[in-house]
């Protein structure tokens, strides 16, 4: 896991962010990114 990913999640968590909100914008464009540089 990235550090900028591990800091995302604790202020998510710290704003009680709601899961659904930090797998929409935390961790599927992590994702996404993952699979594009992967991809090529």
């Amino acid at each position: 896991m990235s550090v900028k990913l591990k800091q995302l999640l604790e202020m998510a968590k710290v704003y009680r962010i709601p899961k659904s909100r930090v797998i929409r914008y935390i961790y599927l464009p992590e994702l996404l990114s993952f699979l594009k540089g992967s991809s090529r």
